[in-house]
């Protein structure tokens, strides 16, 4: 399915986003390492530098030591949580680290439990 989505794009379309997401960095988190790959393949397609992290403290640890430009987190992750690590970036002192922009996803649909910390992403995906 990937290779019929490119051949719908033409060049021009292709060279555009090239330019635009070359060279960024991409943190992605998720404990399914079923999910780290596949969200990585389209990432990598596109000339984009991907870092994993299967679980929150890692992630943590990353974002801190490397320059991230999105952060793509699972929210309902084993452990501590994808808003665990949101809160923990939201609350450095560094606000190049502090404001990277993040975009949560899950596959949990209960409204209760996204409300308590929405505010904290800067997109949210479920699937």
């Amino acid at each position: 399915m990937v290779e019929n989505f490119e051949a719908t794009q033409s060049s021009d379309q292709r060279t555009e986003i090239d330019i635009i997401f070359k060279g960024l960095t991409i943190l992605i988190v998720d404990d399914d390492k079923n999910h780290l790959s596949l969200i990585s393949y389209f990432f990598c397609r596109y000339g984009i530098n991907v870092m994993l992290a299967d679980n929150a403290s890692l992630a943590f640890e990353l974002i801190q030591q490397h320059a991230v430009d999105l952060l793509i987190c699972d929210i309902a992750m084993p452990g501590k949580d994808g808003y665990w690590l949101i809160q923990k970036i939201r609350s450095l002192p560094l606000s190049s680290i502090r404001e990277i922009p993040a975009i949560a996803l899950s596959g949990v649909s209960f409204e209760e439990y996204y409300e308590a910390n929405v505010s904290q992403i800067s997109k949210h995906l479920v699937f």
